[in-house]
């Protein structure tokens, strides 16, 4: 009988350091996850900034190159009204001088306006072409700058789309492991509680078929023998209702644990939820503001280059 006790106690030990040891074990894997997740969003955050610097290196380009081409055309045209300012003076002392020649060089005048006249009307037709080519090909580059900003927004939100489709798989695995775990577990329950009814009926028959020896052996012995066995009895049941306690404490605090994080799942989920749809409306502004700034920019040009004209007129 204490070979037996010992047993059970053995037994309890060692069962308890099992749960002890799958406790380390999830408290260990749950560690590794976070920390896993703690280096996918930092990597997540370097190429958001990594895609934010290019797009301002990209934008600081584009308004340089339309400065030096604004400044560029603001000297042709103060080279032209030079030339023109230069040829009104040339002209005006070349008719000075024609007034005081003979009827042959008014002649000769006339022609050599005549000329002047088309080559100017020649020049102010292509000064209108120039101006109508650099006018196209900056709405060009304007096109080619929206398509560009659609193409990088679709690329983006086809990578968030691809990380939420991993990340949900990654829970699928999880919860798929869990339950095999649970299951293996409710089925060593079963089998454990089988062997101990089984185990508690062959000692029932072993102590019946000694009751009934020691009770032909001698009365006395018996009498004795039943009280000492109803106290083992009494002790064993005590034993038992103290460890189905114990038991029926730590499935409480287990389902309790995992109350909580599934609470904490959820929550990390809706703030991750929450914090890409700012992200996405944040983005959307920028590309609404950047579009409102593109369209007041091409508006300004187009009035400085009618105003500019008409100056030159």
């Amino acid at each position: 009988k204490m070979t037996k006790i010992r047993k059970r106690q053995e037994e309890q030990r060692r069962k308890q350091q099992e749960e002890q040891r799958k406790r380390q074990e999830e408290q260990r894997k749950k560690q590794k996850e976070e920390q896993r997740k703690r280096q996918e969003e930092q990597r997540r955050k370097q190429q958001e900034e990594q895609r934010k610097r290019q797009e301002e290196q990209r934008r600081k380009q584009q308004e340089e190159q339309r400065k030096r081409q604004e400044e560029q055309r603001k000297k042709q045209m103060e080279e032209q009204r030079k030339r023109q300012e230069e040829q009104k003076r040339k002209q005006q002392q070349e008719e000075q001088k024609k007034r005081q020649q003979q009827q042959e060089q008014q002649r000769k005048k006339q022609q050599e306006e005549q000329r002047k006249k088309q080559q100017e009307e020649q020049k102010k037709k292509q000064d209108a072409l120039r101006k109508s080519q650099e006018e196209q090909k900056k709405k060009q580059q304007q096109e080619q700058l929206k398509k560009k900003q659609e193409a990088d927004r679709k690329k983006q939100e086809e990578q968030q789309k691809k990380q939420q489709q991993e990340q949900q798989k990654k829970k699928q695995e999880a919860d798929r492991k869990k339950q095999e775990e649970k299951q293996k577990k409710d089925q060593q329950e079963q089998l454990k509680k089988k062997q101990d009814a089984d185990r508690k009926k062959q000692e029932e028959q072993r102590k019946k078929q000694q009751q009934e020896q020691q009770k032909k052996k001698q009365d006395a012995d018996k009498k004795k023998q039943e009280e000492q066995q109803k106290k083992q009895q009494q002790e064993q049941q005590k034993k038992k209702q103290e460890a189905d306690r114990k038991k029926q404490e730590e499935k409480q605090k287990k389902d309790q644990q995992e109350q909580l994080k599934k609470k904490q799942d959820a929550d990390r989920k809706k703030q991750e939820e929450q914090k890409k749809k700012q992200q996405q409306d944040q983005q959307k502004k920028k590309l609404d503001a950047d579009k409102k700034k593109q369209r007041r920019a091409a508006k300004e040009a187009t009035a400085r280059t009618t105003k500019e004209k008409t100056g030159c007129r």
